[in-house]
């Protein structure tokens, strides 16, 4: 029996999913991954986190790229950061239980058994206060980055 497991936490922008997968992470004494991803990625590419962080979670505007291997240099960076991510998903969750915050890891593991996928939402007011009271966000701005996030 397979006693490993994996939570996917998919999540509208200021709806608390990245709390959730901190407190679950606490909760089950096992890793939760969100941005760490980035910094894990970086460095086995060589290039610097910060030139990965300007392409994180941007739409892609072709995800037809799953053919390809992440190391193909002929592909735009933002497709390259996306499918080494993608492949860094699916290696730590066949070797240990742990929490995905986002980066498509629903989509990423769904061929697994193991997996329970979790999808965070909330009224869009809420979402916007604590935007601003979390992140920082002013409150002039804080709708229209909402919109734009998610």
């Amino acid at each position: 029996m397979n006693d490993k497991f994996v939570i996917t936490i998919g999540r509208e922008y200021g709806s608390g999913g990245g709390e959730i997968g901190r407190q679950l992470s606490k909760y089950f004494d096992i890793p939760c991954y969100d941005k760490e991803l980035l910094t894990i990625v970086a460095k086995e590419s060589g290039y610097c986190k910060e030139y990965f962080e300007k392409f994180d979670e941007k739409p892609l505007k072709v995800l037809s790229y799953f053919g390809y291997d992440a190391n193909t240099s002929t592909l735009p960076i933002n497709h390259q950061l996306f499918l080494k991510q993608f492949n860094l998903i699916q290696k730590l969750a066949s070797e240990k239980s742990c929490i995905f915050v986002g980066r498509a890891a629903d989509y990423a593991l769904r061929d697994y058994d193991n997996v329970v996928n979790i999808f965070i939402h909330a009224d869009f007011e809420f979402r916007r206060k604590r935007a601003i009271e979390e992140h920082g966000i002013l409150s002039q701005k804080s709708a229209s980055i909402v919109k734009k996030i998610d």
